[in-house]
């Protein structure tokens, strides 16, 4: 086996160390096409401190209480909603969703189907830029280095 496919074995496990959040309910994160966009976007996020703000928000435990009387669809219900607030990759997802609000990358008055393409495309421009942010500080990098031999 030549080492860059052991190189890329070992990328491949370290992801799981890694925590990388694609398991949205909504799917979008995982989405082909966006799933490297929303990782660029998530170590964006992680070197500015920004995820780790987002990540104190998840509750580690499900809470509530209900009355004697209370139907099982009501619990069943809740325990839904809290399934989805325990997910981090939500949070993450919500945290995208607000931001291409705040951008107007969403149109308010436009339905879900257009609202999803909308994010969509607000991520793949949110990791594209993360990418030219990477490329060109390598590139200074390789410059600078260059500069630098006699």
């Amino acid at each position: 086996m030549p080492p860059q496919s052991l190189d890329i074995a070992k990328q491949f496990q370290s992801f799981s160390k890694e925590g990388i959040l694609a398991n949205d309910d909504g799917k979008v994160l995982s989405q082909l096409g966006i799933f490297f966009a929303s990782r660029l976007l998530q170590l964006r996020l992680e070197r500015t401190g920004e995820l780790q703000v987002i990540l104190k928000s998840v509750p580690s435990q499900m809470n509530g209480s209900f009355e004697a009387g209370d139907s099982d669809e009501t619990i069943e219900s809740h325990r839904k909603h809290m399934d989805r607030k325990m997910n981090p990759s939500n949070a993450f997802a919500d945290y995208i969703f607000q931001k291409a609000i705040e951008t107007d990358s969403i149109t308010a008055s436009a339905g879900p189907a257009v609202a999803y393409v909308q994010l969509q495309e607000y991520i793949f421009k949110c990791g594209a830029e993360e990418l030219n942010r990477l490329l060109d500080a390598k590139r200074k990098k390789g410059r600078r280095a260059k500069t630098r031999r006699p």
